[in-house]
């Protein structure tokens, strides 16, 4: 059986990385505009715009090679198990730390020679020279420390860690970006009403949106699903690829487990004979990328009217309405896969109106509608003068 095709959707102008230029794609996930993809423009990680020689992704400054100690604490990394991106963006950070150190001192720089004053200096030189925000340097901060931190461990080249003294700038706490339930519902009359044609990625998309919105899983997570991670009969999912390659099982709802034995009915005609695990496919029968995961829940968005939600945001949706109903905050931790009760704490701002609910039920001083407090009985008037 030949592969379902999929209907081309209207295009609309785009602004180049580059130039920032608006220019019509010819494809979806064109980012670059004509003249700047035959000049060799590329947008480099660090914000920069460059000419490649080649197939470079990387400006001239953040291909530096790396200091061997920053290799071999990667490799520990690795060892250890953390996240391929947690890697990456540490790996990142530590190129504009060994960048700014090479610059004042060669690239025979060494730890003894950071003092506290280098930190508070490459902190001011990520706001003047990268753009950085607060809450951009105190992430590189962080993974400097850890770095420091390691080379302490492995008594590499001094016994103190000066660059600990940093400060790390002052951040408000950002609140979770979440659907509310009017809205959650919404979008899913939206994804329902596509995959009542019948179209085989209309109704993969809301098997994708169920599954998301049901278990509440990571991006990465959803993408490296396999036909053996579902329990139909159980009504479970085994993630095998979680944060620190742990592995944990997530319960699913009716309706995500409705939606997702329609999809695989469709997904077994569609793919025939070919062999492959993945749960989610693509119009080439592959695993389906987190890209176009997020292309496809956004279409749904935009489909509901529902602007300014990330893919992330059904996670924080799911927690959110959990909470929100009463569940249990270290039941809800580990259905996310939290390894800390703190990274589940941020979801307690959601309970505000359901406390304010709870207490005028209760609290036998907060019984009023509205502005107009409800009249208790009178007063009694005052003893007279003299008696105890």
């Amino acid at each position: 059986m030949t592969a379902p095709t999929i209907t081309k959707r209207p295009t609309e102008k785009k602004p180049c990385k580059c130039c920032r230029e608006l220019f019509l794609p010819s494809q979806g996930h064109v980012r670059t505009c004509d003249d700047c993809r035959a000049a060799g423009k590329r947008l480099c990680r660090c914000g920069e715009v460059f000419v490649a020689v080649s197939l470079e992704r990387l400006c001239p400054d953040c291909v530096a090679p790396v200091h061997p100690d920053v290799e071999m604490y990667l490799a520990y990394l690795e060892s250890q198990a953390f996240s391929v991106h947690t890697i990456k963006a540490y790996r990142s950070d530590l190129g504009m730390w060994g960048t700014y150190l090479t610059g004042l001192w060669g690239a025979e720089w060494t730890a003894r020679q950071v003092t506290r004053e280098t930190g508070r200096n490459f902190m001011g030189w990520l706001q003047r020279e990268r753009g950085f925000g607060k809450r951009s340097c105190g992430r590189v901060l962080a993974a400097i420390k850890s770095f420091y931190r390691f080379l302490m461990r492995q008594d590499i080249e001094y016994p103190s860690n000066p660059i600990m003294r940093a400060r790390t700038p002052r951040c408000e706490k950002r609140l979770t970006h979440h659907l509310s339930p009017a809205e959650m519902t919404h979008v899913f009359a939206v994804a329902e009403q596509r995959a009542a044609r019948a179209d085989f990625y209309a109704i993969r998309d809301l098997a994708m949106l169920e599954c998301y919105y049901s278990t509440g899983m990571r991006l990465a997570e959803l993408t490296q699903l396999d036909l053996a991670d579902l329990d139909l009969e159980r009504g479970l999912a085994r993630i095998r690829h979680g944060k620190g390659n742990k592995e944990r099982y997530t319960p699913m709802g009716a309706s995500a487990l409705r939606a997702m034995r329609r999809y695989l009915t469709m997904r077994d005609s569609a793919i025939g004979d070919v062999e492959d695990t993945a749960l989610f496919i693509t119009n080439h029968l592959h695993r389906i990328s987190p890209r176009q995961v997020q292309r496809a829940v956004h279409r749904m968005y935009d489909a509901a009217g529902a602007k300014g939600f990330r893919t992330h945001s059904l996670r924080h949706t799911m927690a959110t309405h959990l909470l929100d109903n009463g569940a249990d905050l270290r039941a809800i931790g580990e259905i996310l896969g939290h390894s800390s009760l703190s990274s589940t704490e941020i979801y307690t701002h959601v309970a505000v109106s359901h406390l304010k609910e709870a207490y005028m039920k209760a609290h036998p001083r907060a019984d009023y509608e509205g502005n107009d407090y409800i009249e208790g009985p009178a007063l009694k008037p005052d003893e007279p003068e003299g008696i105890p």
